[in-house]
C-alpha cells in the first residue's frame, strides 16, 4: 500500500518531503505516578489543609524610618511528588498498558498513597528514507493505518510525522 500524505510540523524548522519504506511499526506507553508525601512550607498564610507548627516575625520593609514586620507561619501539608514511571513498549498493533497497583496511603492524611499523574502514548513507525533506517513518532491515527511492506511519501521535521 502507498499513503500519500502532507504532515503538519509541530517546530519551525527546516523540513523534508521524503519516501519512507515502513520496516517497522512500534509504540510505547508511559504512566507517570505520583506519591503523597509531608513537606513543610512556609507562607503569610496557612491554608486550609496546612497543619501549624511555629511562626516567625521578620522585617518585610520600612516605611520612612518604621519597620513593618510580616509574620510568616511554618506548617506540614501534603502534596503530591513525582514518584515513578511504569513503560511498556513493543511491536505490532496491539499496544497495552502494564498492570499495577496503586498503594494506599496511612490515616489521618494519606501519606504514602500513589496516584497516576498523567500517561502518555507514543507511536512510531520505522523505515528506510534516502537508504538509511531511521524512526519516527507519528499520531496515532496514521500508527493504526500503517504496516511493514507499506511506502509513505510526506514531511519529515525533527523526527515527527502528523497526519492533516
Amino acid at each position: 500500500m502507498v499513503i500519500t500524505s502532507f504532515f503538519m510540523v509541530g517546530c519551525v524548522n527546516s523540513s523534508e518531503t521524503v519516501e519512507i519504506k515502513v520496516t517497522g511499526i512500534s509504540w510505547e506507553y508511559i504512566i507517570h505516578v505520583q506519591k503523597l508525601i509531608t513537606v513543610e512550607e512556609e507562607d503569610s498564610v496557612i491554608p486550609k489543609d496546612g497543619r501549624y507548627k511555629y511562626s516567625t516575625t521578620a522585617i518585610q520593609y520600612y516605611v520612612g524610618n518604621t519597620p513593618i514586620y510580616e509574620t510568616k507561619y511554618v506548617y506540614d501539608i501534603e502534596r503530591w511528588e513525582k514518584y515513578g514511571t511504569i513503560t511498556t513498549e513493543g511491536y505490532g498493533h496491539n499496544p497495552y498498558w502494564e498492570e499495577f497497583s496503586l498503594e494506599k496511603g496511612e490515616p489521618p492524611y494519606n501519606v504514602g498513597a500513589t496516584d497516576v499523574a498523567k500517561t502518555e502514548e507514543i507511536y512510531k513507525v520505522t523505515g528506510i528514507v534516502n537508504g538509511k533506517e531511521q524512526t519516527f513518532t507519528v499520531n496515532k491515527s496514521l500508527w493504526e493505518q500503517l504496516n511493514e511492506g507499506d511506502t509513505v511519501v510526506g514531511i519529515v521535521e525533527n523526527n515527527h510525522l502528523y497526519v492533516e
